[in-house]
């Protein structure tokens, strides 16, 4: 009986040793397949997990568009009845920062992301709050930031990040033949050189909108933390613990910023 119980064991035991390598090989084959495909196995479950967040987002969207339907203004050029956090000036240059990544976002929320060229995170860009644009900030809050940029930085912006859009390509902003090329004869006053698309964007004038469609929407660097902000301590011993350069992996604020969106996006630059 000890041998046979014995036996029954070791029997055990190499029935789980076999699966385990089974298991193993499989998973081996799996990985040199994704390799070679050059794309990602996923699991019926991350689809059901995927689609089961969307509806989520979907329903917070619907929420949320009638929300600010019961809280539109009764006459044109009146602010939203919203939170006082949520009060946006009229008629105002904002600066949009995409801060937050989702691949779950509604498809209307989705929509009104890529409308305004905030795809990535940290694309920044300009526009002017009408009515329109305000319903649309608001509908998409909970994955950027924004703010009121004073000329000085769309200044910086433009000059050290800035680049034009001519046949879907991304062109540098070095050459003013370029931009009078692309924007000298449509606009009446003539848009010639960088300090037109600086004045035209820092106070929205008539010529904004075309200028904003010759835009590239803006790549700002990450978001990072100086080694005096990121020390933590060692769990075993308690020393202290310098990290330089720590990059910042919730991207930053959301919602109204104000006039702090400056010294956010200042060192972004």
């Amino acid at each position: 009986m000890k041998k046979r119980k014995r036996d029954d064991e070791n029997q055990r035991k190499r029935l789980d040793v076999r699966a385990k390598q089974r298991m193993d090989r499989g998973r081996k084959r799996k990985m040199e397949e994704k390799e070679k495909t050059g794309k990602k196995i996923l699991m019926p479950e991350v689809f059901i997990s995927n689609y089961n967040k969307q509806q989520r987002n979907y329903v917070k969207y619907r929420r949320e568009k009638t929300r600010l339907t019961r809280s539109a203004p009764k006459e044109e050029g009146l602010p939203y009845n919203v939170a006082p956090f949520e009060q946006i000036k009229p008629n105002t240059l904002i600066l949009a920062v995409r801060v937050k990544e989702s691949n779950n976002v509604a498809p209307q929320g989705q929509k009104i992301l890529n409308l305004y060229g905030l795809k990535e995170v940290n694309n920044a860009v300009f526009l002017h709050s009408t009515p329109e644009i305000i319903r649309s900030i608001l509908m998409i809050q909970n994955y950027i930031t924004f703010g009121y940029p004073t000329k000085a930085l769309v200044n910086d912006l433009i000059r050290r990040r800035g680049h034009l859009k001519k046949e879907d390509k991304r062109m540098p902003i070095t050459d003013n033949n370029l931009i009078e090329e692309l924007l000298g004869a449509s606009t009446d006053s003539g848009v010639i050189c960088i300090e037109d698309i600086i004045e035209s964007v820092a106070h929205t004038d008539a010529h904004f909108e075309k200028v904003r469609s010759v835009l590239w929407p803006i790549q700002l660097h990450p978001l990072r933390e100086d080694s005096t902000k990121a020390v933590t301590k060692h769990d075993a011993t308690g020393a202290d613990i310098k990290k330089r350069n720590t990059k910042v992996i919730k991207g930053g604020y959301l919602g109204l910023m104000g006039d702090k969106i400056n010294d956010f996006v200042k060192p972004l630059i």
